[in-house]
């Protein structure tokens, strides 16, 4: 039986961990956005 403790941690590492996908994603957007450029410039 979960007490409301519990299904709040749970449900804040279910968020931890979309949140974390989402930032990375972003991040491995932008990343590749910045190397266009140099790529082109090599």
């Amino acid at each position: 039986m979960l007490t409301n403790a519990s299904r709040g941690t749970v449900n804040a590492r279910r968020f931890q961990s979309h949140w974390a996908a989402v930032v990375s994603v972003v991040v491995f957007e932008f990343s590749g956005m910045r190397c266009q450029p140099l790529r082109r410039a090599l």
